[in-house]
């Protein structure tokens, strides 16, 4: 009865819970279908943001599932939110709506389709409840395992029969996508030979000799580069060659430091709080008030016991040469300034130890400064409308910057840094356009559109020198392969690498120990010289000349270490199951890659105002 009366205690809360994970795994995190999604997100919006094969994205639901996984980050991270992770979140919701409307799409065209039948026994046969019930702790026993019992006694208990009317909804939505998922993962198999490669590329050793043939040593050949080559290449890759609208802008900056008197203010704080403190008012009452540390503030500025070396050094220094009792601060740290009260001091496992709590003030700007930077940004991005841009920043007492041409892409804008806000204005407008305020690190940002250079084909003359260059170093590597195949002809005739080597001057090498998913001493990462070098079954057995990233080899397998068969049985079973699992995720990005490819997707979201 226990259990049954904490689950009761416990139901709604769970239950709830469950529904927001559900929506956010049908519509941001996971690839769950579903027509009331589609509802949701489709219709005839003025303000859609994008359209994908005829079916809208509102902004208003876009920037709801932004804002909502937005707020889950920071819970996770218990922080600040960088301008780079916030534009990395908004193309995730982009590309998790994209995603969910095609495979929606696809499922309806494949007329995939359940029954109450088997809702009902998905939901009530303990033995198949959905995975996000079963790891979910309601129903999960002290080892966290799922508890059948407590999962039938929440299903039997009448006072939340009405609860799982979401569950069933979500499971409504969600196996129709599990159908879909299925058909994809049947065409998946893993081959014995394919478990014992995955095994050796992990853990074979392998150890060569070999030969490099450098391009670099045939630069003063008399390679010869046409105009007429360059031609030919620069009509064969015009895509290589396309240059995307860029345009440019005159900027001003307003900071939002704390200035000098912003600085001196809070010296003054922090001096008057310690003379209180000095004076008798209670320490905890003060840092409760007072204190900007989040982590102590609550506990009457309490940073309990703790080693030296663990605060910063001001901190560390002035707290371990204070005596216990004694009042001391303000001092001065990259986190502002403390005023830290001795509370103890011991010696715990060979280390002193020091129990303190501290007041922090944040050096920050103050409300007038801040206020002054946004009135001056509001009155250039106003009073522009009438007069000439570079004329209210003389007013200002400022000088302009400008930026040289930029792309549209990332929301990286020189001289700024990544603000999509700013990029979204910039690329949006008209010429001459001025903006609104936009929030930037440490102040506010006013900008003036001053140049818009359409797309366009770089001409030959900007891409001569590189095509030559890219062309020659690939008449020198062909050269290298011809010098390659001459030096092999005498070793398949009879001659050592060695001697083979010494004849033409050129070094043997011997390679580290290493394995197929390793890296080769002086070779690196190089995919065509370890995948030849595993190639090779006997010692002493010589590859034919391989092209490699920097140039050609010619490799001899000196040893590779015994395959242990007991050590593969036990693992066996776990490679095949990260295989498959590999090959399932594979499938479906190459199924969704092929479906985006074929999809009219347009992306309209440079019409948001951030």
């Amino acid at each position: 009865m226990a259990v049954m009366t904490q689950m009761r205690e416990r139901a709604t809360y769970i239950l709830f819970g469950l529904l927001v994970v559900f929506i956010l795994s049908m519509t941001v995190g996971g690839l769950v279908g579903g027509a009331d999604i589609v509802d949701i997100i489709t219709g005839k919006n003025p303000d859609a943001i994008g359209v994908v094969n005829g079916v809208e994205i509102s902004a208003k639901y876009y920037d709801q599932t932004y804002r909502q996984q937005l707020e889950q980050y920071r819970q996770q991270t218990n922080g600040e939110v960088s301008a780079t992770q916030e534009n990395f979140l908004r193309n995730q919701v982009w590309e998790s709506l994209v995603r969910d409307i095609m495979v929606q799409q696809v499922i309806e065209k494949q007329g995939i389709q359940v029954t109450d039948t088997e809702i009902i026994y998905r939901l009530y046969d303990a033995d198949t409840p959905p995975e996000i019930l079963k790891s979910n702790p309601a129903f999960q026993n002290e080892q966290k395992q799922f508890d059948k019992a407590r999962y039938q006694a929440a299903l039997r208990d009448p006072s939340t029969a009405g609860q799982w009317r979401p569950v069933e909804d979500y499971l409504r939505q969600s196996l129709p996508f599990e159908r879909f998922s299925e058909r994809l993962r049947t065409t998946v198999r893993v081959t014995e030979s394919e478990i014992k490669d995955d095994y050796l590329k992990r853990l074979q050793e392998i150890k060569v000799k070999y030969v490099f043939f450098d391009p670099k040593n045939f630069a003063n050949d008399n390679i010869e580069i046409s105009d007429a080559m360059i031609q030919s290449y620069y009509n064969a890759n015009q895509d290589d060659y396309q240059q995307k609208e860029q345009r440019s802008i005159e900027y001003l900056t307003f900071s939002t430091k704390p200035t000098s008197r912003d600085s001196t203010e809070i010296f003054e704080l922090a001096e008057k709080t310690l003379g209180r403190v000095n004076a008798g008012e209670d320490f905890a009452d003060l840092a409760s008030i007072y204190s900007e540390d989040p982590g102590s503030r609550d506990k009457g500025g309490d940073l309990g016991y703790f080693s030296q070396g663990t605060m910063v050094k001001e901190f560390d220094e002035a707290a371990f040469n204070a005596k216990v009792g004694t009042i001391v601060g303000p001092i001065k740290s990259n986190f502002g300034l403390h005023i830290i009260k001795i509370e103890d001091k011991r010696r715990k496992d060979k280390k002193d130890e020091i129990k303190a709590s501290h007041i922090l003030f944040k050096f920050a700007a103050s409300k007038r400064t801040i206020d002054d930077a946004r009135e001056d940004a509001a009155y250039l991005s106003e009073k522009s409308d009438d007069r000439e841009f570079a004329e209210i920043v003389a007013e200002l007492g400022d000088s302009l910057k400008t930026t040289g041409q930029f792309v549209k892409g990332s929301g990286f804008i020189p001289g700024i840094g990544l603000n999509q806000q700013a990029s979204n204005f910039i690329f949006a407008r008209e010429l001459g356009d001025v903006s609104p305020a936009f929030e930037i690190a440490d102040g506010l940002l006013v900008l003036r559109i001053v140049e818009i250079k359409e797309e366009s084909t770089k001409p030959l003359d900007a891409v001569k020198s590189s095509i030559k260059s890219k062309l020659l170093n690939e008449k020198r590597m062909e050269v290298t392969g011809q010098h390659a195949n001459e030096i092999y002809a005498t070793i398949a005739n009879g001659l050592s690498l060695e001697d083979a080597a010494q004849k033409d001057s050129l070094q043997v090498e011997t390679s580290n120990s290493f394995k197929k998913s390793g890296t080769v001493e002086k070779v690196g990462r190089d995919a065509a010289f370890i995948g030849t070098a595993a190639g090779l079954s006997e010692p002493g057995q010589i590859s034919k000349p391989v092209e490699g990233t920097r140039g050609y080899y010619i490799i001899e397998l000196v040893e590779r270490s015994t395959f242990d068969e007991e050590a593969f049985t036990t693992q066996r079973q776990g490679i095949a199951a990260n295989l498959i699992r590999a090959k399932q995720n594979s499938v479906f990005s190459r199924w969704y890659a092929k479906v985006k490819k074929e999809a009219e997707i347009d992306d309209f979201r440079d019409r948001l105002n951030y």
